[in-house]
């Protein structure tokens, strides 16, 4: 086992107690049945009906329930979202990585909370499985494209690769959803409208949103899928990387805030935006391009996950030094902060996702003819290797958290 000693210097996010609500007072006190100080029958904006030390806008999701807050954990029993993190009865049960096989083809390999292998499916489909996410009844959708690509610790080329997205059955059998081209690669399509693709499929990034359906990303555009697999158009912008005058940002992966719907999108280059039924598309953060690639500001993205009450982190990695460093984005100064750096010049992460019930992270990666899985931790300030195997023709692509 390896284990990398770092300065980890991000903490988890700390619930706090329960208020109590004030007494009612006055001539009307008797008709006052709310839980505010005055003596109306309304409830006020940002008062605690139920008097658990949290308001709606503080983010309780059940103000008439005390057993509801941000500050509660998880009871697994009783049918509710205790702890308000858009999950109900969730327990953290361990991960699911998408197994790339050679020539064409995968699995889907479970592990359980300390990294054991639990079981193995393999797809019934040539699809190499870039990417993965799971539904709350369970289902579990795969990004993939007949297309193999085995990276050790070298540079990911530029390459195009259609894309299918797929439910996959308990016995591997792949049900096709929605597919994405590129009309400029397809047979009769212009070479001269042809633009570069960072390796790996189309679609990048397939999250699964709390109002029913998928999102999957392309470099240029959000979409949502429904279960049947009617696939529309959320979002689009300008992504070509050659072009410093219409370029908004490459799409490299997505992830959804459960409790709010916000999907937030992470750019190649380091740029940073969020889509939201409420607010639509905004870009955070824009890549400066005004001097070619010399002003990127940020290492190569890599992947992107929601961490529960503390917002959307980012993995980024250097494909020529090695250097990683993973990051939280602050809405307000539309910054990313660095909570966590190292350098390891064997190993390339591939793909991230967070544990929400302890405020760690998991991360994919693959060097040589090894491929692991990393935790990434504040207790003990380590990256540690969580699973790791070696076989020579296969990696771990992506990774997502059961619950």
């Amino acid at each position: 086992m390896r284990a990398l000693l770092l300065p980890l210097l991000f903490s988890c996010t700390q619930k706090t107690g329960v208020g109590v609500p004030p007494a009612d007072t006055g001539a009307e006190a008797d008709a006052d049945t709310d839980a505010d100080a005055d003596t109306d029958a309304d409830t006020d904006a940002d008062t605690d009906a139920d008097g658990d030390g949290f308001s709606v806008e503080e983010g309780d999701c059940d103000d008439a329930d005390i057993g509801v807050n941000p500050a509660r954990e998880e009871d697994d029993g009783d049918s509710k979202d205790n702890d308000c993190d858009g999950r109900v009865d969730e327990r953290w049960a361990g991960v699911v990585a998408t197994e790339q096989y050679d020539p064409v083809g995968g699995a889907l390999v479970f592990f359980d909370t300390v990294g054991r292998e639990e079981d193995t499916v393999r797809l019934d489909c040539e699809l190499v499985p870039y990417d993965v996410a799971l539904a709350p009844d369970g289902a579990v959708y795969v990004v993939g494209a007949p297309w193999f690509y085995n990276i050790s610790a070298g540079a990911p080329s530029f390459e195009y690769a259609a894309a299918t997205v797929a439910r996959v059955e308990a016995d591997g059998t792949c049900v096709p959803l929605a597919t994405f081209t590129d009309p400029a690669y397809e047979e009769g399509g212009d070479p001269m409208d042809q633009r570069f693709y960072w390796f790996g499929p189309i679609v990048r990034g397939l999250a699964w949103h709390p109002a029913g359906h998928l999102v999957a990303l392309t470099p240029g555009a959000l979409h949502r899928i429904d279960p049947g697999g009617e696939a529309t158009v959320l979002a689009e912008w300008e992504w070509d990387i050659n072009d410093d005058t219409t370029f908004a940002l490459y799409g490299l992966d997505a992830a959804v805030d459960p409790a709010t719907g916000t999907v937030g999108v992470m750019d190649l280059l380091g740029g940073f935006a969020t889509w939201s039924p409420e607010a639509g598309f905004v870009q955070h953060k824009q890549a400066d391009l005004s001097d070619g690639w010399a002003n990127w500001d940020a290492q190569l993205g890599v992947g992107l996950a929601w961490m529960d009450t503390d917002g959307f982190y980012g993995l980024v990695t250097d494909f020529t030094t090695g250097a990683s460093s993973l990051s939280r984005f602050n809405l307000q100064d539309r910054a990313w902060v660095e909570r966590l750096a190292w350098d390891d010049a064997l190993f390339r992460p591939l793909g991230l996702d967070a544990d929400g019930d302890h405020g760690e992270l998991y991360a994919s990666a693959k060097g040589g003819d090894y491929r692991t899985l990393w935790r990434l931790r504040e207790q003990g300030e380590l990256v540690d290797v969580f699973a790791d195997e070696v076989e020579d023709g296969r990696t771990w692509w992506d990774i997502a958290s059961r619950y």
